[in-house]
């Protein structure tokens, strides 16, 4: 945090953290965009937050631009700004170069919206040596939808913020597993 205009955002820097199956590459995603980056998400358009894999020596091995989805709706006149970002990521058991994202949004009068992406970061960008995504076109991390939790018909949807592996169920959870996996 710095009181220039570069750098993170207060309470929206490293967030999201997971180790690869080996234990030998930890990837982490800044919750939001930097300050260089651009601005934050809105209802018209989201934005680029830094996805970075590094060895457990601290070597970069490379950095990527996610793109988080717009806010899904306009807080109240006068309420707060909304809160959105990425709060948790999964690596793929099989595959070094895919993960689970989970991106949280929270407006005022509304609520929580909750969605789980499959994103990879084949063909993205790296954007380690770039200072500023707003300065120059990236490829960034592809991704689909998994699931949003609202579709879920669940009672509540709160504010969620970290997911992990377990053993597969055999309840409706089963429709969260990854295309191809049993």
């Amino acid at each position: 945090m710095t009181p220039h205009e570069r750098g993170p955002r207060r309470n929206l820097v490293l967030e999201a953290i997971a180790f690869d199956p080996t234990g030998s590459v930890l990837t982490s995603a800044l919750e939001g965009p930097l300050i260089q980056d651009g601005p934050l998400p809105t209802t018209e358009r989201g934005a680029l937050a830094r996805v970075t894999a590094q060895t457990r020596t601290g070597e970069v091995l490379g950095q990527y631009a996610y793109p988080i989805e717009p806010v899904f709706t306009s807080p109240p006149p006068g309420g707060r700004r909304p809160d959105t970002g990425v709060p948790a990521i999964l690596a793929h058991p099989d595959d070094p170069d895919r993960f689970l994202v989970l991106e949280r949004t929270y407006v005022e009068g509304t609520g929580f919206k909750v969605r789980l992406f499959e994103a990879t970061t084949t063909g993205a960008t790296d954007v380690q040596r770039v200072d500023s995504l707003a300065d120059r076109p990236v490829q960034p991390m592809r991704k689909r939808l998994i699931v949003d939790f609202h579709d879920l018909e669940l009672s509540t949807v709160d504010n969620i913020e970290g997911m992990t592996w377990g053993p597969q169920l055999t309840t409706q959870i089963i429709a969260l597993a990854l295309p191809g996996e049993s």
